[in-house]
């Protein structure tokens, strides 16, 4: 069965208050790959598409493994911004749009190389 549906955008159309909501005391190790995981398995429920998360997990590790390095910058940035959220749900967004701009310059950069 082709799951290129469940394949998550580029520029990631989540944003990490999203994925921080999701995140729980175990989520302390949250990595980039996690943060695009946890994204496929949104995208599937909003699809309906119901997998278990062993399944899950095995699309989305071969999907990740054919992304470019500034999809998984993209990603690990992400990640690092939601356990920032998380760990401090009261971090301004005045400061968390200031690193995301820093981020979306940088990955700008990158791409222009």
């Amino acid at each position: 069965m082709d799951m290129d549906h469940l394949r998550p955008p580029y520029p990631p159309a989540i944003v990490a208050r999203d994925l921080a909501a999701v995140l729980n005391e175990r989520s302390v190790g949250l990595k980039g790959f996690h943060a695009y995981r946890i994204y496929c398995k949104m995208i599937a429920s909003s699809q309906n598409v119901i997998l278990p998360n062993n399944e899950l997990s095995i699309i989305a590790s071969k999907f990740w493994t054919r992304e470019p390095k500034q999809i998984k910058e993209a990603y690990q940035y992400l990640a690092a911004e939601a356990l920032a959220l998380f760990s401090s749900p009261s971090t301004s967004i005045t400061s968390v749009n200031t690193e995301i701009n820093k981020c979306h310059r940088l990955l700008y950069l990158n791409t222009r190389i």
